[in-house]
């Protein structure tokens, strides 16, 4: 009986080498996947369970930070929708501790979108879309990182449930 040969001959030394090959290559696309992700922070992927009462405080920034944000445009809706406020001239009312939490710069559970961007004092720089069951995640970050950057979770109803930094 004849044997076929292969046309190319057989190392059994190049298996080994082969095998430390794709594995180091498998570590490598690893690290790399993995540096594409680590600017973005980790949430969680669910809303936050509908027990938490509004009024939480969940975020609350320093006077630099906020300034380091700063939007004129917004700063100057505030201060229109303050003195409307005050003087009862065609603004829905803010509550006396609604303004207290947006003066100090506090994000609270319950909070609208225009709340949070008046606690701010600036428009999200960015939006997230978390996915199920709903919501989205905006972003608020520092010019050039200094502070870092800050993110708000709205619920389906449009209402700050969390927030963090990062």
């Amino acid at each position: 009986m004849m044997r076929t040969m292969s046309a190319a001959p057989r190392n059994p030394r190049s298996r080994p080498a082969l095998a430390r090959g794709a594995a180091l290559c498998a570590v490598l696309v690893g690290l790399a996947l993995g540096g594409c992700f680590a600017t973005e922070p980790q949430l969680y992927p669910y809303d936050p369970p509908p027990t938490i009462p509004p009024g939480q405080l969940i975020l609350q920034l320093p006077d630099h930070v906020v300034a380091s944000m700063r939007s004129d445009h917004v700063a100057d809706e505030l201060g229109s929708v303050l003195l409307g406020d005050a003087l009862k001239v065609g603004y829905e009312p803010i509550t006396d501790e609604r303004r207290k939490q947006i003066l100090s710069h506090q994000v609270v559970t319950g909070m609208t979108l225009r709340e949070v961007k008046f606690a701010l004092v600036s428009d999200p720089a960015r939006v997230r879309d978390q996915g199920p069951p709903g919501g989205k995640t905006l972003v608020w970050e520092t010019p050039g990182g200094m502070y870092g950057s800050f993110w708000v979770r709205f619920d389906d109803e449009g209402r700050a449930s969390d927030a963090g930094g990062y």
